[in-house]
């Protein structure tokens, strides 16, 4: 991990956010992994849900003044930090509407979403205790003519699908 890249930066200000941890990040090794498995317990403590997230789902976040916002998980990684304690974050691009008459698909009736091409704007780190539930929201990629099996073209738009749902 480079000391002046994306990644690096963004790490110090997610332990500066989440932790107070305000010291220069002496460890630059990352461990990844393809998902994450992990328990929230609710406050009072009765309840329990089980979290399994893998690169590529969409998340729900919510951000302060701005409601439910959705970000793709691009990586799932470990980082030691100076104390020897290892702490999980998630590495995300951020999805943020369309605007205009263009922001609507009007055959499919629904939001159309981006992803987020200025960095500087939304962090891209964050703890795993932001996601405390699994992940309920279904996005459709709008593909075009360029697009390919494994390799679709990231400036097309996104369908928000509200229609779908899991059959119990």
């Amino acid at each position: 991990m480079s000391t002046d890249g994306v990644i690096y930066n963004g790490l110090k200000i997610a332990y500066k956010d989440y932790f107070n941890f305000l010291e220069y990040l002496h460890h630059k090794k990352l461990v990844y992994f393809n998902y994450i498995t992990y328990k929230v317990i609710s406050d009072d403590e009765d309840e329990s849900t089980i979290i399994r997230i893998h690169v590529g789902d969409i998340i729900e976040i919510e951000v302060e003044n701005e409601g439910t916002s959705y970000a793709i998980v691009k990586a799932i990684f470990l980082h030691t930090y100076n104390n020897d304690k290892t702490y999980p974050f998630y590495f995300v691009n951020w999805f943020e509407k369309v605007k205009g008459k263009n922001g609507f698909d009007t055959l499919m009736m629904c939001q159309k979403y981006k992803i987020c091409t200025e960095r500087e704007r939304y962090l891209n780190i964050f703890s795993i205790s932001l996601v405390t539930s699994m992940p309920k929201t279904h996005f459709v990629h709008q593909c075009a003519d360029n697009c390919l099996i494994g390799g679709h073209d990231l400036s097309q738009p996104y369908l928000l699908n509200e229609f779908f749902y899991n059959v119990i």
